[in-house]
């Protein structure tokens, strides 16, 4: 199959994962995404990985948008600026690690994905007139969140969850890929 066709019915198998997920009532998916997988895989695998780049933050802007509408949240705010720098900093993080071994590589996803809460749950914390602006109202944004919704902790639960399965199958993908259909490829040699 053409590399580019394959990227594309990728993406397009994300996006629709991306808004299944956020339209989920039955049970709380939040945090669930291959967003962060992605990014950090992107990083990773790509010798040249502007193209990736471009694709993984097109789609992040743009389900951003959709499910904004959708839930009837502004299209575009300033706490997406903050989950765009979270992405580019896994995906640099993951270009970091191409050599490394696959365990420095799960240790240096899932600090991206601890960063990547910490940092948002902060400017949530930071940026809300709901939590107090004291150290228990930043501990209350990293645990139990505010009343009416899920507890906080359960989107880091899902995120790491999800981010080690992506990463897994995303991983697993370019490792049984034969040899010779990486040679003159734009993918790192993966171990």
């Amino acid at each position: 199959m053409n590399k580019k066709i394959t990227i594309l019915f990728a993406v397009l198998l994300v996006c629709l994962f991306r808004f299944y997920t956020a339209l989920q009532t039955e049970f709380h998916l939040g945090g669930f995404s291959p967003l962060m997988a992605l990014a950090f895989v992107g990083g990773w695998i790509w010798k040249d990985s502007r193209p990736f780049a471009i694709l993984t933050f097109s789609l992040l802007f743009i389900t951003d948008l959709a499910l904004n509408s959708l839930h009837g949240h502004p299209g575009f705010h300033s706490f997406m600026i903050v989950t765009f720098v979270c992405y580019l900093i896994a995906f640099q993080v993951g270009s970091k690690v191409q050599n490394s071994s696959g365990f420095n590589q799960l240790l240096a996803l899932v600090g991206s994905s601890v960063g990547f809460y910490i940092i948002t749950n902060t400017f949530s914390w930071f940026g809300s007139i709901h939590y107090p602006q004291t150290f228990q109202g930043w501990v209350q944004s990293w645990t139990i969140g505010l009343p009416g919704y899920p507890p906080s902790y359960t989107f880091l639960r899902n995120a790491l969850t999800s981010d080690l399965l992506f990463w897994g199958v995303l991983k697993l993908a370019f490792v049984c890929l034969p040899e010779k259909s990486l040679e003159n490829s734009d993918c790192v040699p993966v171990s």
